[in-house]
């Protein structure tokens, strides 16, 4: 099991990236408790780089892994950080290249999307 101290260190690291909002509110396993505790407690709360750097590189990573669902979180977490869907757009481009064009035109298609339903969310 996970230890306490990194558990509150994910958790708090969790709220700043994410809000009050749980990316998975009803997930309250064994394997949820790992990915508090040792992906956002130990790995992300690493001082070598900054919160917003490490949005940034997670967002290429899965867009360039085509994985959308989790794409789509990290955009709520980037968005809730102030990554503006400018920069995601031009993120996307650079990752095309790379990566192949389908991955950076859905990821910013999905960044369009999601930012947009967050604006909506703000209005009510």
């Amino acid at each position: 099991m996970p230890n306490d101290e990194s558990r509150k260190r994910g958790e708090a690291l969790m709220r700043v990236y994410f809000g009050e909002v749980s990316p998975f509110p009803d997930v309250r396993d064994d394997f949820a408790d790992f990915t508090v505790a040792n992906l956002f407690g130990d790995v992300w709360s690493r001082s070598g780089i900054s919160l917003e750097q490490r949005s940034r590189l997670t967002l290429m990573v899965l867009a360039a892994l085509a994985r959308w669902p989790e794409f789509r979180i990290h955009l709520r977490g980037a968005h809730h950080i102030g990554v503006s869907l400018g920069e995601i757009e031009e993120m996307m481009i650079h990752l095309a290249h790379y990566a192949g064009w389908p991955c950076g035109l859905t990821g910013r298609n999905h960044a369009r999307e999601v930012y947009a339903e967050l604006e909506a969310e703000k209005k009510g």
